[in-house]
């Protein structure tokens, strides 16, 4: 089946939002797409709501896999991908019927881009049965649809990633070897991928429009922190790829040095903070961020505070 957008559906125990999850894709307006849904190990009956879609829709191919985290489940969706472009959409959350179709029209802008990215919608349940819907922080930032590089715009990097909330050019992301970070459990492995992609991106395209839902309520979501040190050590992975590509603006360094004093500060004011364990962490980070770049209005008080006081424990 010809395929313009394969969509990538990484599952792990989310029986109770999967129905609508893949509702909202095979409804999209844009027919020509592809479903890989791969299981990762779920215990639920997530892989029996797979089965019975696939068997509803031959657009959908369930691949099924032992338990190996977010990461690796994108990551063998990639490799089965066959399309020009493909999207994520992660099976707690659920998308409009314009979706898929507005991304590719805005990937088609001057020929084809490697990324085109849009803001989203945050969708909370409210326990009377309710739901209660706001706009990303995102949505703040200015239609750009000339292709540029993200050192034009830098101030994307220090939103959410919503890596979701794109479409990627598949030989762009093959051409660069771009993969998820594969570790158990959730792990906010889409935060250096999304700064991976966006840096290496010669040609991207950002749109205020949202037709993304995040879910926020999901209580075994991953941005319902129980481990400081995962936050900490993606952000030593977004450090070692801004060693490992070319990249010397300054704008892009700063908005990633940016967003790593916003991961101690998150960890720092999390109950399940643990200083003996994860002030190791953190003082790699600082080590690796000079103070003589955070030092204009860019930052903060708070931030520049921070790097003060844990570079001291460095030099202890």
């Amino acid at each position: 089946m010809y395929s313009k957008i394969d969509v990538i559906v990484p599952v792990y125990n989310n029986e109770q939002y999967l129905e609508q999850c893949l509702d909202s894709i095979i409804t999209q307006t844009l027919h020509e797409i592809r479903v890989i849904c791969v299981n990762d190990g779920s215990t639920d009956r997530s892989s029996e709501i797979l089965q019975k879609y696939a068997r509803m829709d031959d657009r959908i191919c369930v691949i099924e896999q032992e338990n190996k985290g977010y990461g690796a489940a994108v990551n063998r969706g990639l490799s089965a991908a066959q399309a020009q472009y493909i999207g994520i959409v992660e099976s707690d959350d659920f998308i409009d019927p314009f979706c898929f179709q507005a991304l590719l029209n805005l990937a088609s802008v001057c020929g084809g881009v490697d990324i085109a990215k849009c803001a989203y919608n945050e969708y909370y349940d409210v326990p009377n049965g309710t739901h209660e819907i706001k706009p990303s922080l995102s949505s703040t930032v200015e239609t750009h649809l000339f292709p540029f590089k993200i050192a034009q715009y830098p101030e994307l990097l220090i939103y959410h990633p919503s890596i979701w909330s794109a479409i990627y050019r598949r030989a762009f992301l093959k051409e660069n070897q771009l993969r998820l970070v594969e570790a158990p459990g959730a792990a906010w492995t889409d935060n250096p991928f999304f700064i991976a992609t966006m840096c290496c991106a010669e040609k991207i395209v950002w749109s205020q429009e949202r037709h993304y839902y995040y879910r926020k309520t999901n209580p075994n979501s991953s941005s319902i922190l129980h481990d400081c040190s995962i936050p900490l050590l993606r952000a030593l992975d977004m450090l070692d790829i801004m060693e490992t590509e070319p990249l010397k603006e300054l704008t892009i360094l700063h908005a990633v040095y940016k967003r790593c004093l916003n991961y101690i500060q998150i960890v720092t004011e999390n109950p399940a903070y643990q200083a003996s364990k994860d002030e190791v962490l953190i003082r790699k980070i600082v080590s690796r961020i000079p103070y003589s770049e955070i030092c204009g209005e860019y930052f903060t008080i708070q931030e520049r505070a921070m790097h003060r006081i844990f570079s001291r424990l460095v030099l202890e």
